[in-house]
């Protein structure tokens, strides 16, 4: 056990004290391993959220870069459209680094940040999300078939952007043939059902549960 406090006081997280008995040393082992065994959750969930995170915040630079040098260059026109996209990924981007800055202290569950929602008009969503992605479909010449019922749903906005705008980038990154790409919002009596529609590769098996 003090070989294993002394790997811990290095930083690295060791292996679980074998140690079987019931009395107080055995007692203090397993309170030990416990907390050698939430040290590990704690560190991979740690791992996991800056991962996520900065696949996040690498979508929403790639898209103000992309839009703002299609605007230097006389590309596209800047329009009410154009630029209310741009002030929002510029938003988004500003609300990725918060949580990355709060991840730092280890205190977004005490932010709630995520778990925030409100009332949203689930079309506008999706069509801003369209909208800054739509550049990069015309450069490569990927039409978009855009068909989306409104409605009022309560969700967590900046995520849900996300989600979209991920799927948006994979539809753009791997897209293949000349049928469009199929963007689709469906209201239902009790769900709003979205969806995102590319032919491309199939995903290998081994990666598949990378997915979510």
């Amino acid at each position: 056990m003090i070989l294993s406090t002394k790997k811990l006081k290095e930083g690295e997280i060791p292996e679980s004290v074998n140690y079987e008995s019931n009395n107080e040393i055995g007692e203090l082992v397993n309170h030990y391993n416990e907390l050698l065994h939430r040290l590990k959750e704690n560190n991979q969930l740690r791992r996991k959220m800056v991962t996520d995170l900065s696949h996040e915040v690498r979508t929403p630079i790639q898209n103000l870069n992309g839009y703002l040098y299609a605007i230097k260059n006389g590309d596209i026109e800047q329009n009410e459209v154009v630029m209310e996209s741009l002030f929002n990924e510029s938003e988004r981007l500003k609300h990725l680094i918060e949580q990355l800055d709060q991840l730092k202290e280890w205190d977004l569950a005490k932010h709630n940040v995520i778990l925030d929602k409100s009332t949203v008009e689930i079309s506008n969503l999706i069509r801003r999300c369209v909208s800054i992605f739509q550049w990069k479909f015309d450069q490569v010449h990927i039409s978009i078939d855009l068909k989306l019922d409104e409605d009022l749903i309560e969700l967590q906005e900046e995520g849900i952007q996300q989600v979209i705008n991920n799927l948006l980038d994979n539809a753009y990154r791997y897209h293949e043939g000349s049928d469009p790409v199929q963007i689709h919002g469906k209201k239902h009596e009790d769900y709003y059902e979205f969806s995102i529609i590319s032919k491309g590769q199939p995903i290998a098996p081994t990666d598949q549960e990378e997915i979510f």
